[in-house]
């Protein structure tokens, strides 16, 4: 959500790209936060995929079976079957999508710029003022 959010804040600062002094001070946010994003999901990426290897060690998943198994039996193969199937897997998925939404969040500001830009010329060679 809060990606979301800093997205739409940077597309409605596209509009305000003029002049040199706005134009150095947008690309210098943009650009701090590309860096920003681009870095925390590779740390998410790299967090993700060590908990994915640990848990794809056998040794691993038979300390959970283990742990849980002495509360009881049936919840330490709930448990383990759980972490098998679906949990390994939605941690993959999970590293993935963290990813794909930092890479595109952070070229919707850039792309923001452009159709900005290509409005307000044609807005202008059509003769419609832009306020």
């Amino acid at each position: 959500m809060g990606l979301l959010f800093s997205s739409v804040l940077c597309i409605m600062m596209a509009r305000y790209y003029t002049g040199t002094v706005t134009k150095k001070a947008i690309n210098s946010i943009f650009v701090t936060r590309a860096i920003f994003l681009i870095c925390f999901s590779l740390v998410a990426f790299l967090m993700l995929g060590v908990i994915f290897q640990a848990l794809s060690n056998e040794t691993t998943l038979n300390n959970i079976y283990k742990y849980f198994s002495q509360i009881n039996p049936a919840v330490g193969v709930k448990v383990y079957y759980f972490v098998v199937n679906y949990f390994r897997r939605a941690l993959f998925e999970s590293g993935i999508v963290v990813i794909v939404a930092s890479i595109f969040s952070v070229f919707v500001p850039f792309l923001s710029i452009a159709f900005f830009k290509v409005y307000k010329r044609k807005t202008t060679d059509l003769g419609i003022q832009v306020e």
